[in-house]
């Protein structure tokens, strides 16, 4: 086999990777990883979440090898997988942003008396839970556009979904809050 791989057409470094020879495939990262961290960069903002995605890319067109049909161009292959990965890792990671506990979202005002600040403590501990209790679906509308203050297009952006979808989402989002915090001993003490 000649040294000179870059003679050779993607195509042909595919089906001489498959026949055997591994460095082929190498010289495919080498011309192909620009332009697949471009794709991942312009998704996952994090710069080492977008380098394992990269990895995670080429490893995962090695398994895929045996898969490529030449109809594509291995360019566009790898730019698909890229996409694809890139997609899994924004979601997963907004996934656990939407997972974490609100400790921001503190209701206690330093200036007021011990007792209100207890009560209100509870109070702020009881609409934490209400709001980590509610399904995904509510939460994350709740949390952006009452707790964010997003609008709802900003909202309906970020969730990719529609106006009209976030505010239904909203709206049955707070009713569920209401409801849970009806029942809350925060309010049986603001009551008392």
């Amino acid at each position: 086999m000649p040294t000179a791989m870059a003679e050779f057409d993607d195509v042909a470094l595919v089906q001489m990777t498959l026949a055997g020879h591994s460095e082929c495939f190498a010289e495919l990262v080498h011309r192909h990883t620009n332009v697949v961290r471009r794709r991942v960069v312009s998704i996952v903002r994090n710069s080492s979440e977008a380098e394992d995605v990269v990895q995670e890319v080429f490893l995962k067109a090695w398994r895929a090898l045996p898969t490529f049909r030449a109809d594509a161009s291995v360019r566009t292959w790898l730019i698909s997988i890229a996409t694809n990965e890139a997609l899994m890792c924004y979601r997963r990671e907004r996934r656990r942003r939407n997972c974490e506990p609100l400790s921001e979202f503190d209701l206690v005002c330093r200036t007021e008396p011990a007792d209100k600040a207890v009560i209100r403590g509870e109070e702020s501990r009881a609409i934490r839970g209400a709001i980590l209790k509610l399904p995904p679906i509510y939460r994350e509308a709740v949390l952006l556009h009452d707790i964010e203050e997003l609008s709802l297009d900003m909202t309906a952006t970020r969730l990719k979904s529609t106006v009209a979808a976030v505010k239904t989402r909203v709206f049955r989002g707070r009713l569920k809050l209401a409801t849970a915090l009806g029942r809350s001993p925060a309010r049986a003490l603001l009551a008392a």
